[in-house]
């Protein structure tokens, strides 16, 4: 059975409640993205390493952030003491609307990283899991119109079928996510607040999640 949008209503409602303000009103909508911090270009004598910052902040400057990932991804490998890399890869990552990805590199720079930068990525990794929560609980309209339309929104009629279903294991899986980083993070610095909340929130969500989960696993029984 394919849960219709308004059986989702509430959760969306939740995840968008938890999310930092300045978020847009939609109730799907990612939270805003991490700022790049400023690479430690004078503490690396590595030219590869140099060379790839240059190259992701050219990428940054014009917003091709898939470019400006792969040069993170370079400058990761060239250098592989340095935290701020792979803290701006998650950044890039993110801004891509790669959350996984930029997850993964949150958890490598707060691997490498000191106490403070440390926190700030395990934080992170908790927005970006919220991010991949958000994407999958909204539920996706089939494409109308030519796969390769450069905007398939405009002057295409809407199509006739329903919605996917929304993945709600998916969101419990990185609701689930989002509440141990923000843990972590907390635990890492002890006077970030917001870790926190979050954390108390993303405890909220999950049962929430669940309780959705549940409600849909007995209704589809009650259909068989």
């Amino acid at each position: 059975m394919i849960i219709g949008t308004i059986t989702m209503i509430g959760v969306a409602s939740l995840l968008a409640a938890s999310l930092p303000q300045g978020t847009a009103s939609s109730p799907v909508k990612a939270p805003p993205p991490p700022r790049v911090l400023a690479d430690d270009m004078g503490k690396a004598d590595l030219p590869a390493f140099r060379e790839a910052v240059r190259q992701a902040r050219a990428a940054f400057d014009v917003g091709d952030f898939a470019a400006a990932a792969a040069a993170y991804e370079t400058a990761v490998s060239a250098n592989p003491k340095d935290a701020k890399a792979p803290y701006n890869l998650g950044v890039a990552r993110y801004r891509a609307g790669e959350f996984e990805a930029a997850a993964e590199a949150f958890a490598k720079s707060a691997q490498r990283a000191e106490s403070d930068l440390a926190a700030s990525a395990m934080y992170n990794q908790g927005t970006s899991a919220y991010a991949q929560a958000l994407q999958a609980i909204e539920p996706q309209q089939p494409a109308a119109g030519p796969a390769n339309s450069p905007d398939p929104q405009i002057g295409v009629p809407p199509s006739s079928e329903p919605a996917n279903a929304p993945d709600l294991q998916g969101a419990i899986d990185a609701v689930a996510k989002a509440l141990t980083h923000f843990k972590d993070s907390a635990t890492a610095d002890t006077s970030d607040s917001d870790s926190r909340t979050n954390a108390e929130t993303a405890h909220t969500l999950l049962k929430e999640l669940r309780k959705q989960q549940e409600k849909q696993q007995k209704q589809d029984q009650e259909q068989e």
